[in-house]
């Protein structure tokens, strides 16, 4: 990337918020390069230019649905608890079950190994019982839709599932998923309409841009009506 910066061989860069670190914002903030961040980054993002998505704002949605269709037992289930969004998406959560007044929370990390989701699926059904899950990206959501279906329960009837991060297969699955849908189509285009006004007016300012999300309501977790 330095080459970039150094031979100017491009204008401009849009950086996603997982690779952002002090080293590299001195270099660019030195060389006056224009950039904008993808996702809020983890340092200094009262001082930076980004775009991102209402991760909190889709979560407390979610869970508030399950809620609102009956189940009682809402579970987060995430995979890297390390990264900005993944941060905001289980304060969502966590807001949603302060507001119902319903229980405790209840949190599964697979820790970027899906392979142990089914053993952490079987402990917590053995404990505390969820009747829902929200599911922090389609993968998790994959693997758990797969797990509940070998265990023979039926869905939405029995177990509601919402998913993060809406995907073109979400609505052909069985049951079709219920999702959060980041739109990534927008979120790209809102960071080149920033990074053109930092080339081509060269603003200075700090902006940042955060998208609504929105609900996608399907069969996995309306079994009280939409």
């Amino acid at each position: 990337m330095s080459t970039l910066v150094y031979e100017k061989k491009v204008d401009g860069l849009i950086l996603p918020s997982s690779c952002v670190h002090e080293k590299l914002l001195r270099m660019l903030n030195k060389e006056q390069f224009p950039y904008v961040i993808l996702g809020e980054p983890a340092i200094r993002a009262e001082e930076l230019t980004w775009v991102d998505v209402d991760n909190q704002s889709g979560s407390w949605q979610a869970t508030m649905h399950l809620f609102e269709q009956g189940y009682q037992k809402v579970a987060f289930v995430t995979e890297n608890q390390g990264t900005v969004f993944a941060q905001n998406r289980e304060k969502g959560y966590y807001r949603a079950i302060e507001d119902q007044g319903n229980g405790q929370p209840i949190i599964l990390n697979c820790r970027n190994d899906y392979k142990i989701l089914p053993e952490a699926l079987e402990e917590q059904l053995k404990t505390e019982r969820p009747d829902a899950f929200l599911c922090a990206n389609n993968v998790i959501a994959y693997h758990v839709l797969k797990y509940l279906k070998q265990k023979g329960l039926a869905i939405p009837q029995q177990v509601g599932i919402v998913t993060f991060d809406n995907y073109p297969l979400a609505e052909y699955m069985d049951p079709p998923l219920s999702a959060v849908d980041v739109d990534t189509f927008q979120l790209g285009r809102k960071a080149t309409e920033l990074l053109i006004g930092k080339i081509s007016r060269k603003e200075k300012e700090r902006k940042t841009k955060i998208l609504e999300v929105r609900l996608l309501f399907r069969e996995s977790s309306c079994k009280g009506g939409k």
